[in-house]
């Protein structure tokens, strides 16, 4: 596509996607690696990404976003990247994308921390169904517009992000299915990293390890979020982690 400098969008759907950008062995008659797996491309106008291998044919990394400073939305879920990569394939990071509006990668085999700094246009991020371990605490931030962030059925854990600082426009938060409160982790809640999400809808922490303590701060927390802004409606769930302590 490089010769294709006034190219704007990138759309390929199909459930034999691979054959033609993939490597193929004969002799397993299987397709593993996109040809393009760890490359930059340079597309400044590129503004759309919408790859689908509906049968997870795209097995190898991801490829460099860096050299799309225009993109705006990247689309990509259940596709198959990293299946094939020791460990899962990287997740991209986003630095170079100052204009990201929404990204989709769930569904694949993405691992690392998720990094998010200065993309002040990002409205919807959802990396749910991969193994990523957790976020890059010191690379979260200027996320102003965001309003969906949904990582639940990954390996995360350490501590939550602090929206209230970094997103405090956020709607919708899902963590659910994860590995945050694991004995021996970091604990993953300090107060006030939610309080100021004044137009929160939906939190999602379920399914994780988190003991009575956490669970307490975290309703508690909750509370002084609806003395910040009173509504009904909200949903916060926190089943399949400890109850609640008999004072709360």
């Amino acid at each position: 596509f490089e010769d294709a400098q006034n190219l704007t969008s990138i759309r390929i759907r199909s459930d034999v996607l691979g054959r033609n950008i993939g490597i193929y062995d004969p002799a397993t008659k299987t397709y593993s690696q996109a040809a393009f797996q760890g490359n930059t491309f340079n597309l400044p106008l590129l503004s759309t990404i919408e790859i689908v291998s509906t049968s997870k044919l795209l097995r190898g990394t991801f490829f460099n976003t860096s050299g799309a400073p225009n993109l705006v939305t990247l689309y990509s879920p259940s596709s198959g990247w990293g299946l094939d990569v020791p460990n899962g394939a990287p997740i991209p990071s986003f630095g170079s994308n100052p204009n990201l509006v929404n990204v989709n990668l769930s569904g694949n085999n993405f691992s690392g921390n998720i990094v998010l700094t200065g993309a002040s246009k990002l409205q919807q991020f959802y990396a749910n169904s991969n193994i990523i371990q957790g976020v890059d605490l010191n690379n979260f931030s200027g996320l102003g517009a965001l309003q969906y962030f949904i990582v639940s059925n990954n390996q995360m854990s350490g501590q939550f992000p602090n929206f209230s600082v970094a997103a405090p426009n956020i709607q919708y938060i899902s963590f659910a299915n994860n590995l945050y409160g694991t004995a021996g982790a970091t604990a993953p809640f300090t107060p006030g990293l939610f309080d100021q999400c004044t137009r929160l809808r939906s939190i999602d922490l379920s399914n994780n390890s988190m003991n009575s303590g956490t669970v307490d701060d975290i309703l508690l927390e909750m509370v002084s979020n609806y003395n910040n802004a009173p509504r009904t409606g909200v949903v916060v769930n926190l089943q399949g982690n400890a109850a609640p302590s008999s004072v709360i």
